[in-house]
């Protein structure tokens, strides 16, 4: 029985109980007129314990929406954290495979020309090569862009940076909406440069090509292949999302 019926059944019997004494040739107005009193404060205390008890069960919800509240943000502020740490070891994946390649890099000495005043004709400095192509891709000058990254592959098709090369010159064709070129040679990316950092990207970009071609079975190959090759890179993650993992 619920406190608002236990209050109810509590005046019925004390209004009993003055009847009774009412009629009892004993009882006295001014016993009658305690009673009554004593009555009236005992509902007055019932009504303060129910005002008590109505105020504790609305902070016990307040406090049980707060706790439902903190435990979702801690939820999303752990899945932050588990990113950003799998963005940082793709990256740290990423600076070891350069680091490996520049110590196993052993160019061709250059020719020594006849006459040592002169340079050698022909000479090509790469790093300057690429960050000349980066540069016009950077500027919007996409043709010139694609011709130094395809210079660049031309002359040192095992340079250092000749994975990123690639990836660029596939994202020219990317830009453009030239999606065939484009897939061609964002392919070339993890099948020749596995461990290069830019091989999760090409992933990534070969399935968004394939969507926006309308070939979502393609595009979801892709996205599944980034998956399993590259599982905690920042690609991966949004991967899934595109899959709806």
């Amino acid at each position: 029985m619920g406190l608002a019926n236990g209050k109810q059944v509590r005046r019925g019997v004390a209004l009993a109980a003055v009847a009774a004494l009412a009629l009892g040739a004993c009882a006295t107005r001014g016993d009658i007129d305690s009673l009554m009193v004593e009555h009236q404060r005992v509902l007055e205390r019932q009504d303060d314990l129910q005002a008590q008890l109505d105020a504790a069960q609305q902070s016990l919800a307040r406090l049980e929406q707060l706790l439902t509240q903190i435990r979702a943000d801690f939820k999303a502020d752990l899945g932050a954290v588990v990113s950003q740490m799998n963005a940082v070891e793709s990256a740290l994946r990423g600076t070891e495979s350069r680091i490996d390649q520049l110590r196993r890099y052993n160019p061709a000495p250059a020719p020594v020309p006849a006459d040592t005043g002169q340079a050698a004709a022909g000479e090509v400095d790469p790093i300057a090569l690429y960050n000349a192509a980066i540069t016009d891709y950077q500027q919007g000058r996409l043709d010139l862009a694609r011709q130094g990254f395809t210079e660049y592959l031309r002359r040192f098709p095992d340079g250092l940076s000749a994975s990123d090369a690639r990836y660029w010159l596939g994202i020219t064709w990317f830009d453009e909406g030239r999606w065939d070129s484009a897939v061609a040679e964002l392919r070339e990316v993890p099948t020749r440069w596995p461990e290069s950092s830019k091989a999760p990207l090409a992933l990534r970009k070969i399935g968004d090509a394939y969507r926006a071609q309308g070939d979502e079975e393609r595009a979801r190959a892709a996205y599944q292949q980034l998956v399993q090759q590259y599982p905690n890179s920042a690609e991966a993650d949004a991967a899934r999302r595109q899959l709806g993992d």
